[in-house]
């Protein structure tokens, strides 16, 4: 899961992409860090190999920032985060950027560089997605719009969260599938 899971935040983090929430992810991402996004220039990596041969699921760079995020989704934490930590402030020559590191996962997760990485969980997220999506609604594609909410329904059903509470409309959506 994890691999598609980062596929499909690189998309919706990607401002230029056509589904038209431009910095609305990022955004709520940086909110969850009392930060905030005042320029754009958003670039985002996928797999992107450290000097030791070790991948960082996500790395995003703008003129502000520099975040570099591990994404779990069941399992634990066992990559070496200082290898990330050392390639990222690498990327941050200038040191002009903040620097942000994130573990994101279902629930909360257990590891030892605690003092360098911050855990945030897919419900943090989302939240801040849901508060923040109302100014971005008028200019969307409303087809990248569902499957954004598809993608988090998913996200926290994978969770054991939101469960079909309707039966009637359950009954209703098993017996035409």
């Amino acid at each position: 899961y994890e691999n598609v899971v980062s596929n499909i935040l690189k998309f919706f983090l990607d401002d230029t992409e056509e589904h038209g929430l431009k910095d609305l992810w990022f955004k709520s991402l940086l909110a969850i860090n009392d930060e905030t996004l005042t320029s754009q220039n958003i670039c985002i990596e996928r797999e992107v190999c450290t000097a030791n041969g070790n991948r960082i699921d996500l790395l995003i760079t703008s003129d502000e920032y520099i975040v570099c995020i591990e994404n779990k989704i069941f399992a634990e934490v066992a990559n070496d985060l200082l290898d990330y930590w050392d390639y990222t402030k690498s990327k941050n020559i200038d040191q002009k950027k903040k620097e942000i590191y994130l573990i994101l996962s279902l629930k909360p997760v257990q590891f030892k560089e605690k003092d360098l990485f911050k855990n945030i969980t897919y419900v943090q997220l989302f939240s801040e997605v849901k508060k923040n999506i109302g100014e971005y609604l008028e200019s969307c594609n409303n087809t990248w719009l569902l499957y954004m909410k598809d993608f988090m329904t998913t996200i926290e059903n994978l969770d054991g969260g939101l469960m079909m509470v309707d039966k009637k409309f359950e009954k209703i959506y098993r017996e035409c599938y």
